[in-house]
């Protein structure tokens, strides 16, 4: 169903998301969005017939209409019952006609109770509120939910890994999907949160150490948690090694620790071979370390702070199994090319301090950066 729309203002998506609207018309949001969690109809019927009136007699905005009219034909789709006479089921049998499936899509995982129809979700994209820039945006499509482009399929992976494996909060993933050569994921949105990069400064230490604290519990559960592969590498094991790490390199697939080391060791004889400056990575130790559960981007904004002080980690998709030292290393690059500003310094020498600085690998690491950044193919 092709829908030509004109884009709102972010106030005005602000406040519908946010609940602002019409204390009727909101109530009856709230049911349709909430239904495509659950699967029972019960006491729903008549806010279904509330919202129906609204879409063809109330004179909503045609963005509004158009949004409600996606989320109403997928619990059509679900087998919901509306009323049998109408306009209302005229019109949107006619709606539902329109649809056609995407044969494209391909879903990779599914939450039990949701049955969010993945075309719905992009077509959300048309006015959904973006909460981040490419390469790697977002867009806020419900009260509740999120849509995110990811690079691959590492991400929903991860978060699906540790949601079973560790106590580490993770936004619940409702569904992953690929669409033609493209990977998305909806997970759950988190209300009253913010980026600790927003809020750090504004928080009290004793918050601030709370939130550290956390921080290290997470920390150690990845590092002892059972791997579900033995060779480095992200959970899909289709994808490349990426990461600050690799610089722009996408490396892999690898074979063992030592293929890894040997990666590290050839751009350090790239380096060499254009006169730059090299000495020997000699930090073979950390390769012959059992592999731990990597992050490998704990920026700021990838932390995520709600109203009760409990911390998010977001942003898995330069995560996988490596050596642990790679945590640290990504850190203290990020802290040296100036990721962090001046106000944020201290919280990031403190996330180093919870991570475990190891400046041996870091520097050895360093000292191969040209040939990582300015010859990733050679």
């Amino acid at each position: 169903m092709e829908m030509q729309i004109s884009r709102q203002s972010d106030d005005a998506l602000r406040s519908f998301l946010q609940g602002t609207l019409d204390p009727a018309l909101r109530r009856c949001l709230d049911a349709v969005e909430t239904s495509e969690l659950i699967t029972s109809e019960a006491a729903l019927s008549n806010q279904f017939t509330t919202l129906g009136n609204i879409l063809l007699e109330s004179g909503q905005p045609e963005w509004l209409r158009q949004w409600l009219t996606y989320d109403l034909i997928c619990l059509a789709r679900r087998g919901f019952t509306f009323p049998s006479t109408g306009p209302f089921q005229t019109w949107l049998e006619n709606q539902e006609k329109t649809k056609c499936d995407d044969p494209s899509i391909e879903i990779i995982h599914r939450a039990p109770r949701c049955h969010l129809d993945p075309s719905f979700a992009l077509a959300r994209i048309r006015f959904g509120l973006r909460l981040s820039e490419p390469p790697v945006p977002v867009w806020r499509i419900s009260r509740n939910m999120v849509l995110k482009e990811t690079r691959g399929a590492t991400e929903a992976l991860t978060c699906l890994f540790l949601q079973k494996t560790t106590d580490i909060l993770i936004p619940e993933v409702w569904i992953a999907f690929r669409a033609g050569d493209r990977f998305y994921m909806v997970s759950r949105y988190i209300e009253d949160a913010k980026r600790l990069d927003q809020v750090w400064s504004l928080l009290p230490e004793d918050d601030k150490v709370d939130i550290l604290v956390q921080l290290s519990k997470y920390i150690r559960q990845l590092r002892v948690v059972e791997l579900p592969r033995t060779t480095p590498g992200p959970l899909d094991m289709d994808a490349p090694c990426t990461g600050v790490c690799f610089g722009l390199c996408e490396a892999g697939p690898f074979r063992s620790s030592r293929d890894l080391f040997n990666f590290f060791e050839y751009k350090r004889q790239v380096c060499l071979r254009f006169k730059q400056p090299a000495p020997c990575f000699d930090h073979k130790a950390t390769f012959r370390e059992r592999l731990a559960f990597v992050h490998q981007d704990l920026h700021p904004s990838n932390l995520l702070v709600d109203n009760k002080n409990r911390l998010y980690l977001l942003d898995w998709a330069e995560s996988g199994c490596y050596p642990r030292a790679f945590e640290a290393c990504a850190i203290g690059f990020q802290i040296s090319d100036g990721v962090y500003e001046t106000s944020l310094r201290d919280l990031g020498d403190r996330i180093l301090l919870v991570v475990g600085q190891d400046d041996r690998f870091l520097r050895c690491q360093k000292s191969i950066r040209w040939a990582l950044i300015n010859a990733p193919l050679a």
